[in-house]
C-alpha cells in the first residue's frame, strides 16, 4: 500500500547524523552572519565618528546640533541645485586647503 503524499518517508537509520551535519552548518552561518553584523556596525560607527570630526575641524564644534544640522541641510540644497558642479568644486577646494593646513 502506497503512503499519502503528505506523509513522510522513513528517514535513514543514521538520522541523527545528519541532523548534527545539518545543524553545526547552520550554527556556523549564524556565527558568521553575527561576525558581519559587527563589521558593519563597526564601519558605521567609524564614518560617523569621522564625520563629527570634520565638524570639529571646521570649528563648529561648539555651534548648536541644530544650527550644524541647518548648515548641512542649505549645503544639500546647493548641491541639488542649478550650480552643483561649482559648489562641490569651490568647497573641496576649500576642503582641501584646510586639511593641509592643518595637518
Amino acid at each position: 500500500m502506497l503512503a499519502p503524499p503528505f506523509v513522510k518517508p522513513n528517514l535513514p537509520a543514521n538520522n541523527h547524523l545528519l541532523l548534527r551535519r545539518v545543524r553545526f552548518k547552520l550554527v556556523r552561518l549564524l556565527t558568521r552572519s553575527a561576525r558581519m553584523s559587527t563589521q558593519l556596525r563597526k564601519l558605521d560607527t567609524r564614518h560617523k565618528i569621522q564625520l563629527g570630526g570634520l565638524v570639529i575641524k571646521a570649528g563648529l564644534g561648539d555651534e548648536e546640533s541644530a544650527v550644524i544640522l541647518g548648515l548641512l541641510t542649505a549645503a544639500k540644497r546647493v548641491l541639488s541645485g542649478q550650480h552643483a558642479a561649482d559648489s562641490r568644486r569651490r568647497w573641496k577646494e576649500m576642503g582641501n586647503k584646510t586639511f593641509t593646513q592643518d595637518g
